[in-house]
């Protein structure tokens, strides 16, 4: 393969909604990694920015539950990139897309992902805002996090993303 027919076959139009779908799963594998430890999720939310340690210590909560929890949240959208990535290598081959938009995908999310840009904070945040009514941690953060994982299932698996992909 020549480099004018290799660069001729990136596609921006599989590039885009398979971004999309990837912060989608990112951000749902970052939500659901709070349902590991909901108590101390729930002492944190429910402390000032003074009194987290004190009421973290006074719980019985140990520096290795912090540990494993802080390793959790720092894995859970690298785990989330990665089954995406997977999801649109199997999709571009299946549909016969070019294979390297899907790399290239995977390239820009993880840059993005690592220099914070994804806007983590502000989506998840609306989201727990918006099914804040139901008081009850675990619930919120499946909902979100199920949610989040459902929105990108559909941009990846939607009819309106592959026609928009082979619209040419």
């Amino acid at each position: 393969m020549t480099q004018t027919s290799f660069i001729s076959r990136i596609n921006w139009r599989q590039i885009l909604p398979h971004f999309i779908a990837t912060c989608f799963f990112i951000y749902s594998a970052q939500m659901a990694v709070y349902l590991f430890d909901t108590h101390l999720v729930d002492i944190i939310r429910q402390s000032s920015n003074e009194d987290v340690k004190t009421n973290i210590s006074d719980n019985g909560t140990t520096v290795s539950q912090l540990f494993y929890f802080s390793m959790r949240i720092g894995m859970a959208g690298f785990i989330g990139l990665i089954v995406a990535f997977f999801i649109s290598l199997l999709i571009s081959l299946r549909h016969r897309w070019f294979w390297f938009n899907s790399v290239i995908t995977f390239a820009l999310a993880y840059v993005c992902y690592k220099l914070n840009l994804l806007g983590t904070t502000y989506i998840t945040a609306h989201f727990l805002n918006a099914i804040g009514f139901l008081k009850n941690t675990f619930l919120e953060f499946f909902i979100c996090s199920f949610t989040l994982f459902l929105l990108g299932l559909l941009v990846f698996f939607s009819r309106l993303t592959r026609k928009f992909i082979e619209n040419r």
